[in-house]
């Protein structure tokens, strides 16, 4: 099934994905910098990702820190492969290298930005400037 784009985010559509650890700890400030935004959740980081392949999603935000390297590389590398943007919360590209990763755990540092290019530009710094308010 190939790659859809959804349309740009507005009040009738502006589906976000955020896993529910996330929505517990940040969807309040998040849909307060993003009034118009519907979040949901489905199953592994895979399957998120995919959700924003096909379009149902334009971004899917991960901000746990939990996730592990072999849960992430080959969604990322499909998202890449669609034309997704993969970054962190400022934008940034995601790293694979040891200062990037907790090296025990093997779990990513950074939070994961995975989306449709105009959702990133548009949400992303909102989603950033909300998270912000509750992290140290």
């Amino acid at each position: 099934m190939p790659a859809v784009e959804p349309a740009a985010p507005s009040k009738e559509f502006c589906p976000i994905l955020i896993g529910h650890r996330d929505q517990i700890n940040f969807g309040a400030v998040i849909a307060q910098a993003i009034p118009d935004a519907q979040f949901y959740s489905l199953g592994s980081f895979g399957l998120k990702v995919m959700d924003v392949v096909l379009g149902k999603a334009g971004l899917y935000v991960y901000l746990n820190g939990r996730v592990k390297l072999w849960d992430t590389t080959g969604p990322l590398a499909l998202a890449r492969a669609a034309g997704l943007v993969c970054c962190d919360l400022a934008g940034e590209p995601i790293q694979f290298t040891p200062e990037a990763i907790e090296l025990e755990t093997l779990t990513h540092k950074q939070a994961i930005v995975i989306g449709w290019t105009h959702y990133v530009e548009a949400l992303r710094p909102k989603i950033a400037a909300a998270v912000s308010q509750l992290q140290p």
